[in-house]
C-alpha cells in the first residue's frame, strides 16, 4: 500500500494528539489519587485501592467538597466540634486504639481483685479499671463515611443510658465516650436512668461526677423496674427531638451519632442503629468493621436474638448506604414524637427480655423502618455468661406478651418451642391490641414474608413427633442435645424440660429439625451426629438430612411429646 505525504502528516497528527491526551488523563488521574492519598492520610497507595474497588471521579469530588466549607446546607467541620475535646495522649496505654490489653506477671493481689471482678459484674473488672476514660478507638470507617458531609438541619438529641448495679469505670467511660464523639450543636443532653443500683460507688460519688457535666443528669427510679420502663422514663424526661438509647457499657467511635441524625432527618419513621461492634470482656479490645461485614439483626421462634448475614451487597452499592435489620438491638435512635405515636416500648415487659422484638415488631408491622447506618459505630460489652438466670420465668412473660400481641396465629410456633409460656399469665394485654389496632398494623406473616422469610414454619400436617428424645428413666432420663455448638457432636444431656437445644422434630420428610437461632437439621458426618441448614423447603431434603424412624429400635428411647399425631 503506497502512502502519501498529506495521509502521513493526517495520521501522524492522530497518533499525537491521542498520546497527549492519554498523557493528560493519566498524569491528572495519579495527581487525584495523591490528592486522595495526602488529604486522607492514608498509609499506602494499596491501602486506598484496597479501601475503593471501584474508584471513580465522584469519589474525588466528594473528597474535594468534604474540605470546602462555602457550601451552606452542610454543617462544617468547626460546627460539629464535640462537647468535650478529647484530652491527647501520645504515649502508650492499656487499650489505646481499641487495642486488647492483657496484664502479665499478675500479682496475689491482683489476682484477687480480678477474681472478685469476674462474680460481681462477669467481666474483666481490673482490665476494665486500667484503661482510660478518654481512650481512643482506631478510625477504620469507610473512606465514604469519614468524608461525607451532613445537612442542616439535624435537630437535637437525648442519650439515655439505663444502668443498674454497673461497674464504675464501664458508666464512666460510656458517658465520656459520647460527650468526646458528639457534636456540642447535636447533643442536647445525657440523661442518665438508674434503675435502683446498690453499689455505693454509684450512689453520691457518682452524683458528685455527675455536677461537674452539666450536659449530664441523673435520675434515680424509686423501684426496680427493667429495661423497657426505665428507657420509657428516661424518654419522658428527655428535652431532644431525637431519642438515642445507650447501654452503660458501651464505647462510640468518632462521628457515630450525625449518621443516625441524618438519617432520622430524611426518614421521619426509621428506627437507626448503629453497627454494634463487639468489645471484648476480657481484653476490652474493639475494631471497627467495613461495611460488607456488618450483621443484621434475627430472631427466630423462641423470640430469642441473634446476629445473622446480610444481603449479598452489589460491587457499586454506596458503602456508606443504610442497611435494612428485621430487628435491631437496644443501642439505636428514633424520633421522640414517633416514637411516642408508636406508644414506645410496652412498660409491662419487666426487667429484662423480649423489649428490642417489641419495639422491632411494632415498627415493621405499623408502617416504619429498622435500619443500620455502616457510618455509625458504637462498641458494646457483652457479660461473660447469662446474667439473668433467675428470671426465666419473667423473660417468658415478656416473650409471650410479644407474641400474643404481634405474632397472630403464629404464636403457636412460640408456644411449642416454649411450651411452659403458655401457663404463664402475660397481664393485660388490651392497651396493646388496641394501640395495633388504631395503627392499622400488618399481620405477621408480612414480617415473614418480606424481611425474615427464612423463619419457616412447619405446617402441622408435616410433624409427626415434636418434643425431647430420651433415653433412661424420669428421674434420670438424659436427652439428644445440640450442646452449646450446633456444629460440634450431638451430646446426650440430663433432660431439662426447657426445650431450647433439646426440642427436637420429626417431619413426614423425614427430617429431624432443631429450631435455635436457625433452622437447624440432623446429619451424620462420619461417625458423629450433628446439624446444617435445612435445605427444605427450598429444595428436596438432601440424602443424609433424612432419617427413618424404626419402632422397635426405640424400644429404650422415650419420647416426652409437646405434639405427636399419627404417621
Amino acid at each position: 500500500m503506497k502512502w502519501s505525504v498529506k495521509s502521513l502528516f493526517k495520521r501522524g497528527c492522530f497518533v499525537v494528539t491521542a498520546v497527549t491526551v492519554a498523557s493528560y488523563y493519566f498524569l491528572t488521574l495519579k495527581w487525584r489519587r495523591t490528592y486522595l492519598e495526602f488529604r486522607l492520610d492514608l498509609s499506602s497507595s494499596e491501602e486506598f485501592m484496597e479501601s475503593q474497588s471501584s474508584w471513580s471521579w465522584t469519589t474525588f469530588d466528594a473528597v474535594k467538597a468534604s474540605h470546602d466549607n462555602t457550601d451552606s446546607r452542610y454543617y462544617t467541620k468547626e460546627k460539629l466540634a464535640p462537647w468535650i475535646e478529647r484530652p491527647t495522649n501520645s504515649n502508650e496505654y492499656p487499650g489505646k486504639n481499641g487495642d486488647p490489653y492483657v496484664m502479665k506477671n499478675v500479682t496475689a493481689g491482683e489476682q484477687q481483685r480480678l477474681d472478685e471482678g469476674w462474680n460481681k459484674y462477669r467481666f474483666n473488672e481490673l482490665v476494665c479499671s486500667k484503661i482510660p476514660f478518654h481512650r481512643t478507638i482506631r478510625d477504620d470507617r469507610e473512606i465514604s463515611c469519614k468524608t461525607r458531609r451532613w445537612k442542616k438541619p439535624l435537630g437535637t438529641a437525648s442519650v439515655i443510658i439505663i444502668f443498674y448495679n454497673e461497674a464504675w469505670c464501664t458508666l464512666i467511660r460510656t458517658i465520656f465516650s459520647v460527650l468526646e464523639t458528639s457534636p456540642k450543636m447535636l447533643l442536647k443532653e445525657i440523661i442518665l436512668i438508674d434503675d435502683v443500683s446498690t453499689y455505693d460507688d454509684l450512689k453520691s460519688p457518682l452524683e458528685e461526677f455527675v455536677k461537674n457535666l452539666k450536659i449530664v443528669r441523673l435520675i434515680r427510679l424509686k423501684e426496680r423496674s427493667g429495661i423497657a420502663p426505665a428507657r420509657m422514663a428516661g424518654a419522658r424526661a428527655s428535652t431532644g427531638d431525637v431519642i438515642v438509647f445507650l447501654d452503660a457499657h458501651c464505647e462510640c467511635a468518632n462521628g457515630w451519632l450525625e449518621p443516625l441524625m441524618e438519617r432520622i432527618a430524611e426518614e421521619p419513621m426509621a428506627l437507626i442503629s448503629p453497627v454494634i461492634e463487639d468489645m471484648s470482656y476480657d481484653t476490652f479490645s474493639m475494631k471497627i468493621r467495613k461495611t460488607r461485614d456488618v450483621p443484621i439483626g434475627v430472631t427466630n421462634w423462641d423470640l430469642g436474638f441473634g446476629w445473622g448475614y446480610q444481603r449479598k451487597r452489589s460491587a457499586d452499592e454506596p458503602t456508606d448506604a443504610v442497611i435494612k435489620s428485621p430487628v435491631v438491638v437496644g443501642v439505636s435512635a428514633i424520633r421522640k414524637s414517633y416514637f411516642f405515636e408508636l406508644g414506645g416500648f410496652d412498660e409491662e415487659l419487666k426487667f429484662w427480655g423480649a423489649e428490642q422484638l417489641e419495639i422491632s415488631f411494632k415498627v415493621w408491622l405499623c408502617g416504619g423502618t429498622l435500619e443500620i447506618h455502616p457510618c455509625s459505630h458504637v462498641g458494646h460489652m457483652h457479660r461473660r455468661g447469662f446474667q439473668y438466670d433467675d428470671l426465666a420465668d419473667e423473660i417468658a412473660r415478656n416473650s409471650k406478651r410479644v407474641a400474643e400481641v404481634w405474632m397472630g396465629d403464629y404464636k403457636e410456633q412460640f408456644y411449642r418451642r416454649w411450651p411452659r409460656a403458655r401457663f404463664i399469665d402475660a397481664g393485660d394485654l388490651s392497651k396493646q391490641i388496641a394501640l395495633r389496632d388504631k395503627l392499622k398494623c400488618k399481620d405477621f406473616s408480612w414480617f415473614l414474608e418480606n424481611l425474615h422469610s427464612d423463619m419457616y414454619a412447619v405446617p402441622e400436617d408435616d410433624v409427626v413427633y415434636w418434643g425431647q428424645w430420651a433415653t433412661g428413666t424420669n428421674g434420670s432420663a438424659v436427652c439428644f442435645d445440640s450442646g452449646s455448638d450446633v456444629f460440634k457432636a450431638m451430646i446426650l444431656y440430663p433432660c431439662h424440660g426447657e426445650t431450647g437445644n433439646q426440642l427436637l422434630m420429626y417431619t413426614r420428610q423425614g427430617e429431624m429439625r432443631l429450631n435455635a437461632e436457625h433452622e437447624w437439621c440432623m446429619v451424620q458426618m462420619g461417625s458423629k451426629v450433628t446439624f446444617t441448614s435445612c435445605v427444605y423447603p427450598e429444595g428436596e431434603v438432601p440424602e443424609k438430612q433424612r432419617w427413618k424412624f424404626i419402632e422397635n429400635l426405640f424400644r429404650e428411647i422415650h419420647l416426652f411429646p409437646i405434639f405427636q399425631r399419627e404417621k
